[in-house]
């Protein structure tokens, strides 16, 4: 299956404590100067929406979003009149650079298909610490 990897979402979602990216859903994600990047400017209001949508479903759900039309419908709670847009502005956000589609089938690569390496923030069970 592929996935939706927005390309800019990790650098945004950094926490400055610990220097990672969180691992587990966020109540909140950050959404840094979107209006400054080149390819978010391009976009219309309705593709601007689509975008940050799949940021908070990315946030909310702490996994990249399937690149499944019925899913993101029922995620993003659209009404009817607009469900027929949503794979064209997903062709044009992708156009413009700012999401790509991934195909995961091996869960423990990147994005970029290097090898995935857990986080070492990440709280660890007693048995895990020693």
């Amino acid at each position: 299956m592929k996935y939706i990897y927005i390309t800019h979402y990790n650098e945004e979602q950094i926490n400055e404590h610990t220097g990672q990216v969180p691992m587990t859903p966020m109540p909140w994600i950050k959404n840094r100067a979107r209006e400054c990047l080149y390819g978010y400017t391009k976009l219309s209001f309705f593709q601007r929406y689509v975008y940050d949508a799949l940021a908070r479903l990315r946030g909310r759900t702490a996994m990249w979003p399937p690149n499944d039309m019925a899913y993101l419908r029922l995620q993003f709670v659209m009404r009817r009149e607009e469900s027929p847009h949503l794979p064209k502005a997903l062709r044009k956000i992708a156009e413009v650079g700012l999401i790509s589609y991934v195909d995961w089938s091996d869960p423990n690569t990147n994005a970029d298909g290097s090898p995935y390496e857990p986080d070492a923030n990440v709280v660890k069970t007693p048995t895990e610490r020693e």
